[in-house]
């Protein structure tokens, strides 16, 4: 959305929407997230959901980094241009080098290989070529949808996204993502 405001202000939903929670751990680098509800049943969460809400507040140094925090986001647009400029690059380029990763438009990628020693192979020939992701696998995933996720940054430079390419590029052939579990599933192939 908008300085950071999120999809529900993006979309100008914010006044039909009742319920939304927000994790602040990624974006601020911090502990500390948030739900908003209906003024009305704010008593009856409290009362009856309070083993769903942690107990522990926020220490002053940490509400202090978090509206410094704040000032940063609201303040970098050209950051998030940058962001989704490069997102849209590499998600166009990972199609086309027939990666199945038509679920989604963010700048965290997932490259579900499926099996896990299927997931070590990629993983390991992008390690081997320095493009380094997060392996994911079971309980962090269902069974057989382990992944690697590529996590993209607006500090990323055309560079570092021409290497990144020519990498996926090579591996492409060696771990055929367009016979991944994934791909079928989204062919629709058993």
């Amino acid at each position: 959305g908008p300085n950071g405001a999120g999809l529900c202000v993006a979309l100008g939903l914010s006044h039909r929407v009742h319920f939304i929670t927000a994790s602040l751990a990624k974006a601020f680098a911090g502990r500390a997230g948030f739900f908003t509800i209906p003024q009305d049943l704010r008593y009856y969460l409290l009362t009856e959901s309070f083993p769903n809400i942690f107990s522990s507040c926020l220490l002053p140094h940490e509400i202090a980094g978090l509206c410094a925090t704040l000032d940063v986001v609201q303040g970098a647009q050209a950051q998030r241009d940058r962001l989704h400029a490069v997102t849209r690059r590499l998600r166009k380029t990972l199609v086309e080098q027939g990666y199945p990763i038509h679920q989604g438009t963010e700048q965290i990628i997932s490259l579900e290989a499926g099996h896990e020693p299927d997931t070590m192979v990629l993983r390991d020939l992008l390690e081997e070529r320095e493009v380094f992701g997060a392996v994911f696998c079971a309980p962090a995933t269902s069974r057989n949808r382990s992944m690697v996720r590529l996590t993209l940054s607006a500090a990323l430079t055309d560079s570092e996204l021409d290497h990144v390419e020519r990498v996926t590029a090579e591996v492409a052939p060696l771990t055929r993502p367009w016979n991944w579990p994934i791909a079928r599933r989204v062919a629709g192939i058993k």
